[in-house]
């Protein structure tokens, strides 16, 4: 196992640090949720708030992966804190949460870096990635992780990275994850109405169009950049469909809808 770990700025304050709650926790938010028949599925939007807060949500698009398996999972998530970069990579080996070590791909990265400008950072307090992995370990035990933290989320940037992935990653067992948020800090109603205009756009299947919607300067998903990208390069290995999968806000969970954060699930596949 790698041994240059990156330390996990999350554990037992997002998510619980223990390995038995946390893993509960995980159990407790799939439940009994039905795994339906998707075939070839490329490709998730996923969020990645407090577990407590969109871990009902993300559950509701994460459960499509049991039975599933992948050689590499590329996460791809907006930055939420200051980089001098426009697009991020971890500088360690693995990450770690309490559910174990997930090896970072180097060898894939190295590559990427040679068709795209990449910069690696070490100890990152960034969550974008880290909040998609507890998930991903339980239902696909053992993987490697390309992680990708975009600061430039404008759609040429999007394009740009989508054909290096596909060039690189065409003919490997690859799942995309894109880790956004929906709109943040509007009253119930308000965000109802924004979340849903972007769920449509990605339900379309273009791409552009998600990106279009943050022209007005208001931002209906913190990660358009990273939904855009997996739709780009998802559609370029076949898959037509995006199937939402569950929706709600931070007032669902807190019970105060004057000011909420929205979060959705979406799976891309190919046929039901």
């Amino acid at each position: 196992m790698p041994h240059d770990v990156r330390p996990s700025p999350l554990a037992g304050r997002w998510y619980p640090g223990e390995t038995s709650r946390l893993q509960a926790e995980i159990v407790r938010h799939l439940g009994t949720l039905a795994k339906t028949s998707y075939q070839q599925i490329r490709g998730l939007v996923a969020p990645h708030a407090g577990l407590m807060f969109s871990g009902p949500v993300g559950a509701k698009g994460f459960r499509h992966l049991a039975d599933q398996q992948y050689d590499i999972v590329v996460v791809i998530g907006p930055s939420h804190y200051p980089v001098s970069h426009p697009l991020v990579t971890t500088g360690h080996d693995a990450y770690e949460t309490p559910l174990g070590k997930i090896p970072v791909a180097q060898a894939i990265l190295k590559q990427l870096g040679e068709k795209i400008a990449l910069h690696p950072i070490r100890n990152d307090p960034e969550h974008s990635i880290e909040m998609t992995l507890p998930f991903l370990q339980n239902l696909l035990g053992e993987f490697q992780l390309v992680p990708l933290v975009m600061r430039d989320q404008s759609y040429p940037a999007s394009r740009q990275l989508a054909e290096a992935l596909h060039h690189i990653l065409q003919d490997k067992n690859v799942l995309y994850v894109a880790s956004s948020d929906l709109s943040h800090f509007y009253p119930q109603q308000v965000a109802n109405e924004m979340d849903k205009r972007v769920l449509e756009k990605i339900s379309d299947y273009n791409a552009e169009n998600v990106t279009r919607l943050q022209d007005g300067g208001i931002v209906y998903a913190c990660g358009y950049g990273a939904i855009s990208t997996v739709m780009l390069v998802t559609r370029q290995q076949g898959t037509k469909i995006a199937s939402q999968e569950g929706y709600g806000t931070s007032g669902d969970i807190t019970g105060d809808y004057s000011s909420v954060v929205g979060y959705g699930s979406v799976v891309f596949h190919d046929v039901r």
